[in-house]
């Protein structure tokens, strides 16, 4: 009788200490599928990053990437309501607020200066002869802007060349028609299109200063009512710098390989970036500027010259971390 009612009491404390494990063991975490249309490029690299390191995972987060070949369709998407959540330069975002503001830029996740212009050895050399020349970009997307910038820089404006509107991988068909004189564009584009065609094809920089923000757009009515995935996507964006940070060797081998990148073309590329996650008043100025200068060009209309202010929103990255916040709006 004694040995089954010892037998019986330790059956129970095997139970009790089952279920004691049990309670202590983590639940696994709902996993949320999110759709995201991500500009495929080195501007984009912290999302891949955290993808491959299952960052996104940790914060329970599935995301599902639609890959574009700028930020402009990135952004297109999201407006035609194919997703809630796109990235691109913060050009595409100024432009189009001046139709529309139901998006809202939560984060800028890279900074980057990798524009200029190709050009044609036998149409000029100099960008002063420039004027009344066919010249190629991509309408909507940050080339638009910083091919004015480049003329303004030599005392020219918008009209006074013809404008050829390209989309920015479409190098081949700028090569061969014999009437697009120049092509303004972005790296790799420049880099590759050079190393190939340097005997017809010359580069003209931008003048220093002048680079883009990477920024995260959201549907408004996503952060709204789900402000909690663009908080998880942003902690596994900040994680992913944090890896970046901590080995750099690592990271250079992943870009290379995640972009088919050189050696050579890696060294001459990365010093024009600074892959961070952050909200600065650098960023609001040169929104401030472009929207001033769409305004000048009769691009946009200018009863909504300040709507660039409202459709940034930093209220997410505040929560997550203040000192990652420059922008101070007037």
């Amino acid at each position: 009788m004694k040995l089954f009612k010892y037998i019986f009491l330790l059956i129970i404390l095997l139970i009790s200490f089952s279920l004691y494990l049990f309670n202590q063991t983590p639940k696994p975490k709902n996993i949320e599928n999110i759709d995201i249309s991500i500009y495929n490029g080195l501007s984009s690299v912290l999302f891949f990053i955290a993808k491959d390191n299952s960052y996104f995972k940790e914060e329970g987060l599935n995301l599902n990437f639609t890959l574009y070949n700028s930020g402009k369709k990135a952004v297109d998407s999201l407006l035609e309501g194919k997703v809630k959540y796109a990235n691109s330069s913060e050009f595409v975002a100024v432009k189009n607020s001046f139709k529309n503001t139901s998006f809202n830029i939560i984060a800028s996740i890279s900074e980057a200066s990798i524009n200029g212009i190709i050009v044609k050895k036998n149409s000029f050399k100099k960008l002063l002869d420039i004027k009344n020349k066919n010249i190629a970009m991509s309408i909507g997307t940050a080339s638009e802007y910083y091919t004015g910038v480049l003329l303004e820089h030599v005392g020219l404006s918008m009209n006074q060349i013809s404008i050829v509107n390209l989309q920015s991988h479409k190098i081949d068909e700028f090569i061969n028609n014999k009437k697009i004189d120049g092509f303004f564009t972005w790296e790799p584009h420049i880099y590759n299109t050079i190393k190939k065609n340097s005997d017809t094809l010359h580069f003209l920089p931008m003048p220093k200063g002048y680079g883009f923000y990477f920024g995260l757009i959201v549907d408004n009515e996503e952060l709204k009512n789900k402000s909690h995935i663009s908080e998880k996507i942003i902690r596994s964006l900040i994680k992913a710098e944090k890896w970046m940070n901590e080995n750099p060797e690592e990271f250079k081998e992943f870009v290379m390989n995640k972009f088919n990148f050189n050696e050579r073309y890696y060294k001459y590329i990365i010093s024009n970036y600074n892959i961070t996650v952050s909200l600065s008043n650098n960023m609001l100025e040169t929104m401030k500027t472009e929207a001033t200068w769409l305004i000048r060009n009769n691009l946009v209309n200018n009863e909504n010259s300040e709507n660039y202010l409202n459709i940034i929103n930093p209220k997410i990255l505040m929560k997550i971390d203040k000192s990652l916040i420059s922008i101070l709006k007037e």
